[in-house]
């Protein structure tokens, strides 16, 4: 999953993207003059836009928590994606109440659970697990210490500091244990 849609910023973005482009969209009336001419069930619409939704937001989950390397994590994923997806085919309904020329209607939010649940699914059936990156060669996962200055560097970058205080040292010699 190494590409643009990996990135946790890129992959928000899409999601927030879509999300306004579902809002426009039923902010839209349907009136006879109306611009948008529905050729397909409503339902099925819902469930389209809705399971690109779940897709995108799982994906986002994925690529933010890290969590694709485990069963576990891709369920909460999929959990978190149909969640997010409904509260937000709720908000969407409920703004239809609103909107002259449209009107709210539960089955809509079932069918956009339904289509949340199926994309977001079949984005984390197909999409292949992450897996952990390996450290390069001659560096270690572990913080080291700089000898002498008590400077811990980053684990698997050399020459990176992180911040932490200097470290103290035991006396060396017997004059200075003297207090």
């Amino acid at each position: 999953m190494n590409n643009l849609f990996s990135r946790p910023g890129v992959a928000w973005i899409l999601y927030l993207l879509w999300a306004g482009a579902i809002w426009v969209g039923s902010s839209l009336s349907l009136g006879p003059e109306s611009p948008l001419h529905l050729t397909f069930p409503d339902k099925l619409g819902h469930a389209i836009e809705f399971g690109l939704l779940g897709a995108l937001g799982a994906n986002a989950l994925l690529t933010r928590t890290r969590l694709s390397a485990t069963k576990k994590g891709r369920d909460r994923a999929w959990l978190g994606a149909v969640t997010l997806a409904a509260l937000w085919g709720i908000v969407d309904e409920v703004h239809q109440l609103f909107v002259p020329g449209r009107q709210s209607d539960p089955l809509d939010a079932v069918a956009d659970v339904i289509g949340a649940a199926v994309g977001a699914w079949l984005l984390i059936r197909f999409l292949p697990p992450q897996t952990a990156v390996a450290p390069e060669p001659g560096t270690s996962v572990l913080p080291s210490v700089s000898p002498g200055t008590g400077i811990e560097t980053e684990p698997g970058r050399p020459g990176r500091e992180s911040r932490s205080e200097p470290a103290t040292t035991a006396p060396q010699t017997e004059s200075e244990m003297d207090i």
